[in-house]
C-alpha cells in the first residue's frame, strides 16, 4: 500500500461514516419522526418542527453534513484526475449522489419549506394548510435524501472493499 492508495482509503472510511450518519438521521424523519408529528394537532406539530430546525443547525451537524459535502466534492476530483476504473466510477456516483441529491435537494426543497414553516405562526388562519403540504412536501424530498445519502454510504464501502482488494 502505498501513500495515495492510504489517502484514498481515509477519504474513503471517512465518506462512509458520514454519508452513513447523513442516511441516519434522513431515514429517522422518514420512518418515524414525521410520522409522529403528523398524529399531533397541527399547532403541536408545527411548533415541535420549528423548534427541531431551529436546534438542528449545530456544529455536530453542519460538521457532519457540509464536512461530507466537502469531502464528496474533493472525492469527485481525486477520483477524477486518478482514475481507476470501476472502483473510481462507484466513487464519483456515490459523491454525485450525495452531492445533487442529498445536499442541493436539502437547499432548493427542504431548506425553502422550513423557512415557509417558520414564518406562519401556528395559530394563524392559515397555519393547518401550510403544515400539511409542508409534510407531505418534506417528507417527500426527505425519502429523496435518505436514498442518496444510502447510495452513497454504499457505493463508498464497495470503492473502499476494491481499494484494499487490490493491495492482495
Amino acid at each position: 500500500m502505498n501513500l495515495t492508495e492510504s489517502i484514498h482509503l481515509f477519504m474513503l472510511i471517512a465518506a462512509v461514516i458520514g454519508t452513513g450518519l447523513v442516511a441516519g438521521i434522513f431515514y429517522a424523519f422518514s420512518t418515524f419522526i414525521m410520522q409522529g408529528l403528523a398524529e399531533l394537532s397541527p399547532a403541536e406539530g408545527m411548533r415541535a418542527m420549528q423548534s427541531i430546525n431551529n436546534t438542528v443547525l449545530t456544529r455536530w451537524f453542519l460538521w457532519v453534513f457540509m464536512g461530507t459535502f466537502g469531502l464528496c466534492l474533493a472525492l469527485i476530483f481525486v477520483f477524477f484526475a486518478d482514475y481507476r476504473g470501476l472502483r473510481s466510477l462507484f466513487v464519483i456516483v456515490g459523491a454525485l449522489s450525495y452531492v445533487v441529491w442529498c445536499f442541493f435537494v436539502t437547499g432548493t426543497r427542504n431548506v425553502p419549506r422550513n423557512n415557509k414553516l417558520a414564518s406562519t405562526s401556528s395559530e394563524s388562519a392559515e397555519a393547518e394548510g401550510v403544515w400539511r403540504s409542508y409534510l407531505e412536501e418534506w417528507t417527500h424530498y426527505n425519502h429523496i435524501r435518505t436514498g442518496a445519502s444510502l447510495v452513497a454510504c454504499v457505493c463508498f464501502m464497495i470503492a473502499a472493499l476494491m481499494e484494499v482488494s487490490s493491495w492482495a
